[in-house]
């Protein structure tokens, strides 16, 4: 974890105990509150159509805007049951934060602003630009013009090998490619 997500994920926990105790002044019951909690996850509906569109969805329903300006529009309207509402959603979305669910990114379900979640993190199997690689681990040399052989050494992806020694340690060596 990064000291960014590490950050993000203790911004995420005040902000669940925020709106949890916030939520105890509404007056409203708590088994409501229990009632509601998994609520902003039927966003995730949204990846039905696709992993764009799930994005889409996904974000909408756990960024901080639409909490946001519901506890606002019920601060106006003088709407306990609102901001009760607002505040289930915010807690949510804490929690989220807390297990390391950010927003997604519309390549990848598991590519999240606050890094790899799932078994992606576990492999590596998503790469910074969110494409899977089923079975194998993901390799940062790879896509870099560097080619990863059997054996684990790395070589250009043009067949030269950097790796190659002459009997007096020089590197490389000179052949009909221009290597």
């Amino acid at each position: 974890m990064t000291i960014a997500g590490g950050w993000q994920r203790l911004e995420g926990l005040a902000l669940l105990m925020a709106a949890t105790v916030a939520y105890g002044y509404t007056g409203h019951s708590y088994w409501l509150f229990a009632g509601l909690f998994l609520v902003p996850d039927l966003s995730m509906l949204a990846y039905l159509a696709g992993p764009r569109w799930g994005a889409l969805g996904y974000n909408l329903g756990h960024a901080l805007t639409g909490p946001l300006l519901l506890g606002v529009t019920a601060l106006f309207l003088g709407h306990g049951l609102l901001m009760a509402l607002s505040l289930v959603w915010l807690a949510h979305i804490g929690f989220d934060r807390v297990l390391g669910y950010g927003l997604k990114s519309p390549d990848s379900f598991h590519n999240t602003h606050l890094g790899l979640i799932g078994k992606a993190r576990a492999m590596k199997k998503v790469r910074p630009d969110g494409r899977t690689f089923p079975g194998k681990r993901w390799d940062p040399r790879e896509g870099a013009g560097v080619r990863i052989t059997s054996d684990g050494r790395s070589g250009s992806r043009d067949g030269c090998n950097s790796d190659r020694h002459d009997s007096r340690g020089h590197g490389g060596h000179s052949d009909s490619r221009g290597c």
